[in-house]
């Protein structure tokens, strides 16, 4: 056909719009204008010259007939690129997803790929005629119910038409055509396709229900007759399929099932019979009743009279035996069982339940059917009882919906434990309680030496631990205590020697401390502190304890607020933390503390709400940094990565433990491979400055007796040794005991002579040093007395008397004096 030409122009230009159409062109279109003027100028171009149309439809019925095609997907497989296009426009403005090929092999690639509804095919293509695609296409299996309809603008005979559908086509039309033509049959054709593949469906989905169906399911005539039947129902009936079918399904029903039957298929028999459903039961040849759950709904002909009946049939026999079924199972469950009424009386109970009742002394009737269990609860010595009967209340008054209860009955060898359930009944039975009761004696005995394997493990790590830590120090005071036995030593060598052993008696002293802190037992005293300066004294012991593979950089602001804290135990937290730091730097590497005072909002756990102002000090490390699998782990006690015997895994437990005692909190920022930060935060001091405090070094320096009396008990040789060497050189006259019977002596013969007693509140035999100096106060008034201890616990017991001191052990000889000075103060 003579080709359509449409110029199309940017703007409008008279010149250029004169020369087309003087050259040929149908048509001058601005761009402008295309989407208004192109599809009725398209469809004028083709219907130019015919003296009437090929085809008329109803514009409403080709409306439906889309909408109900919608997103149907169609094939277009042509050479002309202008063929192409308009088809492509026409069916894509009508609802239709076109794929187009310009070659048979890319086309049919396509149909394989999309699996379409329609394919419109050319029949001269440029690689492979159309007749062949369409014969490939037909071929293949899973695509032998695609409709095809060829396009041609040259083969256009009526040999050519017969030569398409020969060879498979579903359809042919010719060019050139008219919009309405083209949609027409693409509208038929796609809406026969798609009502084949329903249909397909639909038989598939019957032929599934009755052949795959795990229901039973039985196809009939209108009177009930069977005509066929799955395997799942012949199974359920117990019959073979030639003994069923023919026969009436009231034949195998039960005799008093049977008019029930009857009267629902007359009544479906009707053209508004609807769907029946019912229960039924069914006697098999082997004697057995089952039951089935009925429905029966009618396949209606073209008048919409019911031409067969389809049955679906469900086995609901365990359903119906529900009852014993639950019986049996009660009663072969181990656990005694039982239910209650709301006043507690029992309801019902299994064997097992009589049986454990059965030898039990205090449950008499109350345990039996009848018998109301409140009673056995009463019968329950001490408080177990009064629990139990409360809780069970709580549960059939439906105050809760459970209630657990341990308890033991008998004493010694044949104490027995139980553990009661008590939970609700459904709402059928409202105001019913369901009672499970069982013998956990050899749980309990299990449970309990669990708990002490656990203990006896903690214990042990613990130990391996401590050993480990106070094995390092004593090896730094005997190394240094060796040194000074050397009588050719340096006394500058001397000094550096005393001073380590200092050291390490202070870190043997942290290390109880940090122990009792965990069992708290640490007592604490705390005092406005400016943190910069703890931080800065407590650098240089730092830099000794880590080694010099540790780079100690320190980032303290001037003018920080104090806060208010333990000194000792702000010292063990920054300890603590770089001890771990050097750990995890086993090559070396960088400690930084920083001071700063922030403004933040603590995170839940930590029990404060709004904002505020802290002081907080971070310590950061270079380090190996924390896995993700150990970050919920870190402050647990006990938990160490070192190896068994290298630590107590106390330390960030500890430092948690004495954060939390100074109402701060601490956050960690690890990262794995570079380091870890963690963030420690101490609320702002807003008090009164305290009286300073005397130095205790300065203290001893100026230690004076002056002859005066002084009584030292000690059941610990070494420590009476050290104490009374340094008050005798200090100018004391000291008389020494080791327990209280030699202490009592002394004070028989010299009481008149001491003014002052050193004394160890635990003594040998049970004796008590506090009890033991009060003895001595009812001669001596005037008596003061330093009461000393290495549990925590004491200073609770010291009567609080400005005669009575304390000191905590282990503690330096400064610290003595500095007791006794004020004792000398206040006589």
């Amino acid at each position: 056909p003579k080709p359509r030409v449409v110029v199309i122009g940017s703007h409008e230009d008279p010149v250029s719009r004169r020369g087309s159409l003087c050259l040929g062109a149908d048509a001058y279109l601005l761009r402008s204008e295309l989407l208004d003027r192109l599809d009725p100028l398209v469809e004028k171009l083709f219907s130019t010259g015919r003296s009437q149309r090929q085809i008329a439809i109803s514009e409403s019925l080709g409306e439906r007939v889309r909408r109900l095609n919608r997103d149907a997907t169609v094939v277009l497989i042509d050479d002309d690129h202008v063929t192409q296009q308009l088809v492509q426009f026409l069916l894509t403005n009508a609802g239709y997803r076109v794929h187009k090929a310009g070659t048979g092999n890319a086309g049919l690639a396509l149909v394989r790929e999309h699996r379409p509804d329609l394919v419109l095919l050319d029949v001269g293509l440029p690689d492979v005629s159309g007749i062949e695609v369409c014969r490939l296409i037909k071929a293949d299996p899973s695509l032998r119910n695609t409709l095809v309809m060829h396009l041609s603008a040259t083969h256009t005979t009526e040999a050519d038409m017969a030569r398409g559908i020969d060879g498979g086509a579903d359809a042919y039309l010719t060019l050139p055509f008219q919009k309405e033509q083209l949609l027409a049959r693409v509208d038929s054709l796609v809406r026969i396709a798609r009502l084949e593949k329903a249909m397909g469906s639909n038989n598939a989905f019957f032929d599934n229900l009755f052949r795959k169906s795990t229901l039973g399911v039985a196809y009939s005539t209108p009177t009930g007759r069977l005509l066929a039947i799955n395997e799942p129902l012949r199974k359920l009936l117990g019959l073979e399929t030639w003994q069923i079918s023919g026969r009436e399904l009231t034949d195998l029903a039960t005799l008093d099932t049977r008019p029930s039957i009857r009267k629902a298929i007359r009544s479906l028999q009707s053209a508004d019979g609807g769907v029946h459903h019912s229960d039924t039961r069914f006697e098999r040849p082997d004697g057995k009743k089952v039951w089935a759950r009925i429905t029966i709904f009618p396949q209606n002909d073209e008048d919409g009279k019911p031409s067969n009946l389809i049955f679906l049939f469900e086995d609901i026999t365990p359903q119906k035996h529900a009852g014993d079924i639950r019986n049996a199972m009660l009663e072969s469950i181990p656990a005694s069982i039982a239910m209650l009424d709301r006043e507690g009386r029992i309801i019902a109970t299994n064997r097992s339940w009589s049986a454990q009742f059965a030898g039990c002394e205090i449950s008499g009737r109350s345990t039996s059917t009848g018998g109301n269990f409140f009673d056995y609860c009463s019968m329950i010595p001490g408080a177990s009882g009064a629990r139990l009967q409360n809780g069970l209340r709580g549960v059939l008054r439906g105050e809760s919906t459970q209630f657990q209860f341990d308890y033991a009955r008998g004493e010694g060898r044949d104490q027995r434990w139980f553990r009661l359930i008590a939970s609700p009944v459904d709402d059928q039975l409202a105001g019913t309680g369901l009672l499970t009761h069982m013998d956990i004696t050899e749980q309990h005995a299990l449970e309990g030496q669990l708990r002490q394997s656990q203990k006896m493990d903690a214990l042990g790590q613990l130990a391996g631990g401590v050993a480990h830590d106070f094995s390092n120090l004593l090896m730094v005071i005997r190394c240094n205590a060796d040194m000074i036995a050397r009588p050719a030593l340096q006394s500058r060598t001397r000094d550096h020697c005393l001073r380590d052993i200092q050291s390490a008696a202070k870190r043997a002293g942290n290390l109880t401390r940090q122990l009792l802190t965990f069992s708290r037992q640490q007592p604490m005293e705390p005092v406005p502190l400016d943190l910069s300066r703890s931080v800065s004294n407590l650098l240089s012991m730092l830099s000794r304890l880590l080694g010099e593979s540790v780079d100690i950089r320190c980032e303290i602001p001037d003018n920080l607020p104090p806060i208010y804290g333990d000194p000792g135990m702000i010292d063990q937290i920054l300890v603590n933390l770089a001890v771990n730091s050097r750990d995890a730097m086993p090559n070396g590497g960088t400690l930084t503390v920083r001071l700063a005072e922030v403004s933040k909002r603590p995170p839940p756990e930590s029990g404060i709400d709004e904002p505020r102002r802290w002081l907080e000090m971070s310590v950061s490390d270079t380090g190996i940094g924390i896995p993700p699998s150990l970050r919920d782990k870190i402050f647990e006690p006990f938990f160490t990565t070192k190896e068994s015997g290298k630590g107590t895994g106390l330390g960030l437990s500890t430092v948690h433990g004495i954060v939390r005692q100074h109402a701060g909190w601490i956050a960690v920022d690890p990262t794995v491979g570079a380091g870890t930060t963690l963030r420690i935060h101490f609320p702002i001091y807003a008090g009164p400055d305290s009286a300073p405090s005397t130095d205790p070094g300065e203290a001893l320096a100026h230690l004076h007796g002056n002859g005066r009396g002084v009584l030292v008990i000690e059941d610990d040789q070494d420590v009476l040794n050290g104490i009374c060497k340094t008050l005798n050189n200090a100018g004391f006259r000291v008389w020494q005991a080791a327990g209280a019977d030699a202490a009592r002596l002394i004070w028989k013969n010299h009481g008149s002579g001491i003014s002052l007693v050193v004394a160890d509140i635990v003594l040998p035999n049970g004796a008590s040093g506090e009890d033991l100096v009060e003895g001595f106060r009812t001669t001596r008034q005037d008596l003061h007395v330093v009461l000393t201890s290495g549990l925590q616990s004491e200073p609770d017991r010291v009567a609080p008397d400005h005669r009575t001191r304390f000191l905590l052990k282990p503690f330096s000889l400064g610290e003595l004096a500095e007791e006794i000075h004020r004792c000398a103060d206040e006589t």
